[in-house]
């Protein structure tokens, strides 16, 4: 027995020690041994030891065997995860590519990539990989490696097909294999198979936290609401994080599609404040959605104007939704913006049309829109949607739009273009005519107005309106100076029915008497005057002491002066802002009467209750002649030493000298008579007055026999010889005449020819104001400026306040504000009466502004309000230049004093004006609610003044900055770049928008 063991034990030894004597000699026996040891070491998976023999054999061994060891020896180097393996296997490829293990070896190496994360180039020898030499046993492996190599470089049929090969097996990658073909499966929208392979991995360990999340998408994707909220809710409470928020999100809308609103609005708010991100639009949608219909209108709209921000259905329904809820909040402006815009675009053509419809009514509520669209907006209704059940009811709003928005013209254009009007239309379109008559009358475009007006009085449907037609058509054209044609309008309004029963029949027999005395019927128009008064039942004094005064002077004219002085008097009792010019007229008819002493007091009353007035010099003049006729010489003296000394500029200064130096030559003191008339001489050369001089001159010198010395004081008077002889009125009095018959070629030809010969003759005035006439009336500027400016260089000629004016005129038009200036400033100094005083003080103001001098403005428009002739659009723009100039001098009570005056006064573009300075002064001071409340004002009642209306959309604008809704500023800048034809306020808009920043 023991021997028996120890042989055992030496075959024992024999055997451990073989790798030790195979060192330096093998027998064919001894290989064999050790190659059978190293595939049983390897079968049994003891890898490193296995790969230490096949070392050893690989080195002594047959190319065969040599190729094999090396094979068992990288494939235990890969079983052993070995970091060397890779290259050992690739060493083999390099080595053997022709060996019948090189498929495996591609998949060992493949294998060991993919172990190692470097997928692509696994992919690639996975590729190359053929599965039919590949063991059974590796093909759960190869597929499932395969099949996620494609899956991440997205070929994802064929990751598929490898999944669905082994998903179904029972090895470790079937679990793997299947959530990732459900996956694909998912990704390709196949929702119910992905579905069947997440139900199979409900419960795994691994996947269970996910899967319920896959199940959920699905639900949410196919539209299984009620079964999402089960799988959902409950996720909610076990997730973090962005997973988290997209539960809440699907929650959310699930709750959405079956309309449980409130609690909708509840999980998409939560979505947003678990992502603290802006929503897209579309998340935006939903959520001013679900907020909209649990009535959190506020909430919505703030969402509703994110989603809206594209040119896309989404928008639209956005925008139509925006203007719903600014309704349910009583944002109305705001509403009808955002309904115009929805209508705009062009995607749901039933929003559209509702939208259009809310639009237009809207517009009717609120008349504030800023381009006056809303009568287009109900046009456009009609024409692209005829056959909607609210075409009865858009047509209504229509037409009282065309009443009330007071945008007359758009109007009357949208009415002309219903073809089949009732007789309701046919009325109002009668009064939209009348209307656009007087809004033309009111801006002075009279021939427009007549159009209208008379267009309205030849509709009969509103009688009412059909006589004022007549009335304002009769004004209208007597404002043209178609006197002949007013009076015909005039006794048409009186001959119609009716007329007797509207307030404008009180005043028409003052207007025709206005006409008649305009067409020199004095006779008739003391009639028609008197028949003013005796019908009228009015208040107005001013009209009332007008018509005492135009009576006195058809009587005056007329030569019955005892009735002038009546009705003089009678004006002057009254109070007439007159009252100077009737006293005046008084003096004059008591004059002609004889009633010398009666005169002297009345024209002494005049300039004692009246220093001001400009019918003043002329009052001294004729205290002076009437002194003369009753041989108070020294009194006459003195009255014209008061005209000489307190009105030098006055046209009266020239005659008064003269009549000094006549008066001294009566009294034979011949030397103060010489002084005076050769004063008169020298200052106003070619004046009628100085050749009267130069003649009493002659006759002086004549008398006191010093002929010598009047021949050498001739010789320095220019043209002396001419002047005496009349030869110089030989050219002049032929061109006059032909002036008088209307030729003014002929005559300015004439004329030229008269000034050429005689620069200053004593017609010279008189034929360059003719000329200056003919020029105007033909149009051209330049040569009556030229002519106008050649009379106001010839002092003391009776054009003098005329060519000052029309020269002023002239000049403020060609923006020469300086030299306008000085003509109005020498027209307040000699004018003749308070009209010109008037016009005077007024052109002072306009070029005082044009100038910037904004003090001198005030005083001007101060002495303009002061005028006893200021018409009351006049006085309008008089506060509206005093307010102007407050506002830019800084003084801010005084410019919204008179703003305030103003938008009292009047309803025209001067109120406007006025009522948005106002809107700014208060905005200014940070009070932006009645800022805004007089912006609107400022908006919808003045439709016409659309300059006024669009500043004031630019300075709401500024007010919805201010208070933070950069939303509605934007849009209202931008619908004014839109619409507004202006390029200056276009342009001003565009800044302002492009300094706002982006809605959040």
């Amino acid at each position: 027995m023991k021997k028996l063991v120890f042989i055992a034990c030496g075959v024992c030894l024999s055997i451990f020690f073989i790798p030790i004597k195979a060192q330096k000699s093998y027998s064919l026996i001894d290989d064999e041994i050790q190659w059978q040891t190293a595939i049983e070491l390897f079968e049994r998976e003891k890898y490193g030891a296995a790969q230490h023999i096949f070392e050893q054999i690989s080195k002594n061994t047959n190319a065969e065997k040599k190729m094999l060891a090396n094979y068992y020896s990288a494939v235990c180097s890969f079983k052993n995860k070995n970091p060397d393996a890779g290259q050992q296997l690739m060493n083999f490829i390099q080595k053997y590519p022709t060996s019948d293990k090189i498929n495996q070896v591609k998949f060992y190496r493949a294998c060991f990539l993919f172990n190692n994360k470097d997928f692509k180039s696994a992919d690639q020898l996975f590729t190359e990989t053929d599965t039919y030499e590949l063991p059974p046993s590796h093909l759960p492996e190869f597929y499932f490696k395969a099949g996620y190599c494609r899956f991440l470089v997205g070929d994802m049929e064929r990751a598929k097909n490898y999944f669905y090969e082994i998903k179904d097996g029972n090895h470790i990658y079937a679990d793997q294999a299947s959530y990732y073909y459900g996956h694909i499966l998912y990704k390709q929208g196949k929702y119910e198979n992905a579905l069947q392979e997440f139900d199979k991995l409900i419960n795994h360990p691994d996947y269970k936290s996910v899967i319920p999340y896959y199940i959920a998408q699905i639900y949410y994707r196919q539209g299984k609401y009620e079964e999402l909220l089960q799988t959902a809710s409950p996720l909610l409470e076990n997730t973090l994080g962005r997973q988290k928020a997209d539960i809440a999100r699907m929650i959310g809308d699930a709750y959405l599609q079956l309309e449980n609103y409130s609690k909708a609005y509840e999980y998409l708010l939560m979505h947003e404040q678990l992502t603290k991100a802006k929503p897209d639009r579309a998340q935006a949608y939903s959520l001013a959605y679900a907020a909209y219909k649990s009535n959190l209108f506020e909430e919505a709209i703030s969402y509703f104007q994110i989603a809206a921000q594209g040119k896309d259905s989404l928008s639209q329904n956005a925008w139509y939704h925006l203007g719903d809820c600014y309704l349910k909040t009583g944002q109305k402006d705001f509403a009808q913006n955002a309904f115009y815009t929805a209508y705009q675009l062009s995607y749901n053509q039933t929003s559209r049309e509702d939208a259009l419809f809310n639009y237009a009514k809207l517009s009717y509520e609120l008349a504030s829109d800023p381009y006056n669209e809303s009568i287009s907006a109900l046009k456009k209704y009609l024409t692209e949607f005829p056959e909607s059940h609210r075409t009865d009811e858009a047509n209504q709003y229509l037409i009282n739009l065309a009443l009330i928005s007071k945008n007359y013209k758009q109007a009357l254009e949208a009415i002309e273009n219903i073809k089949f009007k009732d007789i309701w239309i046919k009325t109002a379109q009668q009064r939209i005519l009348y209307y656009l008559g007087i809004e033309s009358f009111n801006e002075n475009k009279y021939q427009e107005a007549i159009h209208y007006l008379q267009e309205a009085a030849g509709m009969d449907f509103d009688k009412t309106i059909r006589l004022q037609a007549l009335y304002w058509t009769a004004e209208a054209i007597y404002r043209t100076g178609d006197y002949v044609s007013a009076l015909k309008a005039y006794h048409k309004f009186l001959l119609s029915a009716g007329a007797v029963d509207i307030p404008e029949y009180t005043s028409v027999h003052y207007n025709i008497g206005y006409a008649q005395f305009k067409l020199s019927q004095y006779d008739e128009a003391s009639v028609s005057f008197r028949k003013f008064l005796s019908t009228y039942q009015g208040n107005d004094k001013a009209m009332i002491n007008d018509a005492y005064l135009r009576i006195g002077d058809c009587f005056f004219i007329g030569r019955n002066y005892t009735e002038a002085i009546k009705y003089y008097q009678k004006a002057y009792n009254n109070g007439s802002t007159e009252a100077d010019y009737a006293l005046y007229q008084i003096a004059l008819s008591q004059g002609v009467q004889k009633q010398f002493q009666e005169k002297i007091a009345t024209l002494k009353n005049l300039i004692s209750k009246y220093p001001r007035s400009p019918y003043n010099p002329a009052a001294y003049y004729e205290l002076a002649l009437t002194s003369l006729l009753i041989n108070k010489n020294n009194d006459a003296l003195g009255y014209l030493d008061q005209i000489i000394n307190k009105y030098p500029k006055s046209n009266y200064v020239s005659k008064s000298m003269l009549k000094k130096g006549m008066i001294y030559y009566n009294d034979n003191q011949n030397e103060k008579a010489l002084v005076e008339l050769k004063a008169v001489v020298n200052k106003y050369p070619g004046t009628s007055d100085a050749q009267e001089a130069l003649v009493a001159i002659s006759n002086i010198y004549v008398e006191m026999n010093r002929v010598d010395e009047y021949l050498s004081y001739l010789k320095t008077v220019p043209n002396a010889e001419l002047l005496m002889s009349g030869q110089d009125s030989l050219i002049y009095v032929a061109a006059e005449n032909q002036y008088q018959k209307g030729d003014c070629k002929s005559a300015t030809e004439g004329f030229y020819q008269y000034v050429r010969n005689n620069p200053q003759g004593r017609f010279s005035a008189n034929a360059w104001f003719y000329i200056g006439e003919c020029a105007r009336r033909t149009g051209n500027s330049s040569g009556a400026l030229q002519a106008y400016e050649n009379v106001t260089l010839r002092p003391g000629n009776p054009f003098m306040d005329r060519a000052s004016s029309y020269a002023a005129q002239l000049r403020f038009m060609q923006k020469d504000y300086t030299r306008a200036l000085e003509h109005y400033q020498r027209l307040e100094s000699v004018a003749a009466d308070k009209n010109s005083l008037t016009e005077a003080f007024a052109g002072q103001m306009r070029c005082f502004y044009q100038l910037g001098e904004m003090n001198a403005v005030i005083d001007a428009a101060n002495q303009l309000m002061k005028s006893e002739k200021v018409t009351h659009n006049l006085l309008v723009e008089a506060h509206l230049y005093m307010g102007r100039a407050a506002f830019h001098l800084n003084n801010i009570p005084l410019a919204e004093k008179e703003f305030g005056i103003i938008t009292r006064l009047t309803q025209s573009e001067a109120a406007a004006e006025a009522q948005y300075h106002l809107s700014l002064i208060t905005f200014n001071r940070n009070d932006l609610s009645n800022a805004e409340k007089m912006t609107f004002q400022l908006i919808n009642n003045y439709p016409s003044a659309d300059y006024w209306r669009v500043k004031g959309f630019i300075l709401l604008s500024d007010i919805y900055a201010a208070n933070g809704n950069i939303f509605q500023a934007r849009q209202t800048l931008q619908s004014i770049i839109d619409n507004y034809k202006g390029e200056d306020l276009r342009k001003e808009a565009q800044n302002r928008l492009n300094n706002l920043p982006p809605v959040q």
